[in-house]
């Protein structure tokens, strides 16, 4: 699972799935479906550090007393499916809210009030399990730079991606793609561009496509160290999906181990 701050919480090929005519109404109307999307964001990771901030406890992982919290901020917070659920009827709330103002006949209307109230039920949903937070919180990596050495390649066009990983092994969310036109008799030679300061290390991918990215390293990467792709590519895992919760905040201030 992605953390909170690793960018937007859905794609809207993802929404369109929950509404089969987003991407028609957003076209017609005029709105900007990603404007909307982060607007929705914001405003939940507000009211998350505020359900956070509200039932902080002594527990240290999850508020620790001193202002840990607040000055944590959600950077330990995890996009559970039920976050995520409420991020996307929230986004579809604003952007049928925004389209029903548009039209003077509120043919949107409907669609605006029964999304706002499926927002309000995956919020209560989501805050009744509570909010997923991960001990040792993986940034999704930057996306790594990409250079050439001299070797025995055949060259060709390769993607490649890299995930960090923590102290503990668990590894990020896979940043995103790059691609390399590599000449004949060059190979590829990747470096991370930066990692946060509890970045144990890092995996690389590399496939011929974006999405067939597979790991090519066995033993985690030092995060200074470069790797240099071999002339045939490793047939290693898929990325993973990210973090999942180590603990669960919840409303009575206990904390569930995950």
């Amino acid at each position: 699972m992605a953390l909170f701050n690793d960018g937007p919480i859905h794609r809207i090929e993802e929404l369109a799935l929950y509404d089969s005519s987003l991407l028609e109404t957003a076209t017609i109307e005029r709105i900007d479906v990603g404007a909307k999307m982060a607007g929705a964001q914001a405003a939940i990771g507000t009211e998350v550090l505020t359900f956070l901030l509200d039932n902080e406890s002594v527990e240290p992982v999850f508020g620790g007393g001193g202002g840990r919290r607040a000055k944590l901020g959600i950077g330990d917070v995890v996009v559970t499916p039920e976050l995520k659920r409420w991020h996307a009827f929230r986004t579809l709330q604003a952007v049928y809210q925004d389209a029903n103002g548009s039209q003077t006949n509120d043919r949107y209307q409907w669609k605006w009030q029964e999304y706002g109230t499926l927002a309000g039920t995956a919020k209560a949903g989501c805050l009744d399990i509570g909010i997923g937070l991960a001990a040792d919180p993986i940034p999704k990596a930057q996306t790594p730079v990409v250079t050439t050495v001299a070797g025995g390649g055949a060259g060709g066009t390769l993607y490649f991606a890299a995930a960090l990983v923590n102290g503990a092994g668990q590894e990020g969310m896979v940043s995103e793609v790059v691609m390399a036109n590599l000449p004949p008799a060059m190979q590829a030679d990747v470096h991370l561009s930066t990692a946060p300061a509890n970045a144990r290390g890092w995996n690389v991918y590399a496939g011929n496509a974006p999405g067939l990215l597979l790991k090519q390293n066995d033993a985690v990467l030092e995060v200074a160290a470069a790797w240099t792709q071999p002339e045939l590519l490793n047939p290693g895992s898929s990325p993973g999906g990210g973090q999942c919760p180590t603990f669960w905040a919840v409303q009575n201030r206990v904390i569930r181990r995950g």
